[in-house]
C-alpha cells in the first residue's frame, strides 16, 4: 500500500472528503463554462454539461465499492497488465495532469490579464506556487481539509453575484443565440458526455481519494459531492439565464465594479486552487520515493515554460481535447479491472489510441467532427476486450 504523504489521506469526516472531491472537480474554467453555455444555448447546452458531470460521481463512488480499490493511482492499479500498460498510463497520466493544471492558470489568467494586466508568466509562477505551499509538508490531508473551504468560498461568491448582479427580470432558458440542437449535440454534447463519464479511471486526483475513503462509505461520499458539486454549476448559469443580450458576452461582464471583481476572483482563484494543488498531490503520489517535491518542482517549471509559449489555446479546446484524452485510458483500466482484457492486444489498441484520438480531435473540432475522434478513442481500446465467464466479485477481490 502507497503510504505516500501526497498519495492518501485517511481518517477524514464524510464532509471533508465529499467537498474536496466537489471543489476538485468544478474546475475554475467550469464556473465560466456553465454559464457561457447557459447564455448561449439556454437550458439545453447547460445540461448536456451538468448531468454528465453528476453521473461521473456516482458511477465512479458506486465502482469504488464494488471493487476493492486499493491503490492511489491509475498507473499503480494497472501494473498487472504489464510494463508497456503501465508506461501507456503513466505517459496518459502525465499529459492529463498538464493539460488539467494547464487549463486551470488559463482561467485565472483571463481575469488576472484582464483586470490587473498581468503577463502570463506571472499568472503561472503566482498559482502554482500558492497552490504548492498549500501541501508542502503536509501533502494530500492539507488538500482535502483546504478544498473543502474553497467550495464554501465558491458557494457563497457564486450566491454574492446572482444576487449583486444587473439582470433581466425572467430567465432565458431557450438561449440567447440561434443553434441547431443536433449539431450542438455532436459537437458539445457527445464529446463533454463522454470525456467527462470516462474521466475517473485516468484521474489520479479520483484514485486518490477514493483509497482514502473506507470502503463501504465511498458510494455515499460521492453521492454528497454530487449534490455539493451540482449547486454550483447551477448558481452560475442562472448569471447566465439573467443577462441581457449583449455582444460577447462573457462572465467577466458580471464584475463591473471593485466588489464584483473581488468576488468573482475569489471564486474563481478558490476553483482554481482547488484543482491545482490536487494535481500537484498527484504528481507527488506518482513520483520515486523521497523526490515527490523536486518532481512537484520540475513539474512546476515544465508548465510554466508550457503556459508561456502556448499562448493562443482556448480554455474550451483544451477542455475538450482533454477529454478525448482521458477517454483513451478509460476502457483500459475498466477492462484491467474486471479482468477482461488480452495483455498484448490492450496495449497494441491503446498505443494506436493514444497516436490516432487527439490529434485527429485536434484536426477535426474547426468542422464540428471532433466528435468522432472522441467516439474512436472509447471503441479503439475495446479491441483489448477479452471475453471470460463472468463470475462474482467477493469482497476479498482487491485492485
Amino acid at each position: 500500500m502507497n503510504t505516500n504523504q501526497y498519495a492518501t489521506a485517511r481518517g477524514l469526516t464524510t464532509n471533508f472528503y465529499s467537498k474536496s472531491i466537489a471543489a476538485t472537480w468544478i474546475w475554475a474554467p467550469a464556473l465560466f463554462v456553465s454559464s457561457q453555455i447557459a447564455y448561449q444555448y439556454g437550458i439545453a447546452g447547460f445540461l448536456m454539461f451538468l448531468i454528465p458531470n453528476v453521473l461521473t460521481l456516482l458511477i465512479f463512488g458506486y465502482i469504488c465499492d464494488r471493487f476493492n480499490i486499493n491503490a492511489s493511482t491509475a498507473v499503480e492499479a494497472v501494473k498487472k497488465a504489464g510494463r508497456v500498460q503501465e508506461v501507456e498510463h503513466l505517459t496518459m497520466t502525465g499529459a492529463l495532469l498538464i493539460g488539467s493544471t494547464f487549463v486551470q492558470i488559463l482561467g485565472i489568467h483571463a481575469l488576472l490579464s484582464q483586470w490587473f494586466e498581468l503577463p502570463r508568466i506571472a499568472s503561472a509562477l503566482l498559482i502554482l506556487a500558492l497552490s504548492f505551499l498549500i501541501i508542502f509538508g503536509k501533502g494530500l490531508r492539507a488538500c482535502i481539509k483546504t478544498d473543502a473551504y474553497k467550495w464554501e468560498v465558491i458557494f457563497l461568491a457564486g450566491a454574492a453575484l446572482v444576487f449583486g448582479a444587473e439582470h433581466t427580470s425572467t430567465l432565458n432558458f431557450g438561449g440567447h443565440v440561434d443553434f441547431n440542437f443536433l449539431n450542438l449535440f455532436l459537437s458539445f454534447g457527445i464529446p463533454t458526455a463522454i470525456g467527462l463519464l470516462s474521466a475517473p479511471y485516468a484521474d489520479t486526483t479520483f484514485w486518490q481519494r477514493a483509497n482514502s475513503i473506507e470502503r463501504g462509505q465511498r458510494f455515499k461520499t460521492f453521492a454528497f459531492a454530487s449534490l455539493f458539486f451540482m449547486s454550483i454549476p447551477i448558481i452560475f448559469s442562472i448569471l447566465g439565464f439573467c443577462a441581457p443580450t449583449v455582444e460577447n458576452w462573457q462572465l467577466q461582464v458580471v464584475a463591473s465594479n471593485p466588489f464584483s471583481i473581488m468576488i468573482l476572483g475569489a471564486a474563481v482563484l478558490s476553483a482554481l486552487i482547488a484543482t491545482v494543488d490536487s494535481n500537484l498531490c498527484a504528481v507527488g503520489a506518482l513520483a520515486k520515493k523521497g523526490r515527490e517535491n523536486l518532481t512537484i518542482i520540475g513539474f512546476c517549471t515544465l508548465l510554466t515554460a508550457l503556459f508561456c509559449w502556448l499562448d493562443n489555446l482556448t480554455i474550451v479546446d483544451l477542455f475538450l481535447l482533454y477529454g478525448t484524452l482521458r477517454t483513451i485510458a478509460c476502457v483500459p483500466t475498466l477492462l484491467i479491472m474486471t479482468k477482461r482484457y488480452e495483455p498484448r492486444r490492450l496495449q497494441i489498441a491503446t498505443a494506436v489510441a493514444m497516436m490516432i484520438c487527439p490529434l485527429g480531435f485536434a484536426l477535426a473540432q474547426p468542422y464540428s467532427f471532433g466528435w468522432i475522434f472522441t467516439v474512436l478513442a472509447l471503441l479503439i481500446p475495446l479491441l483489448g476486450y477479452k471475453h471470460e465467464a463472468p463470475r462474482r466479485i467477493s469482497s476479498s477481490d482487491s485492485f
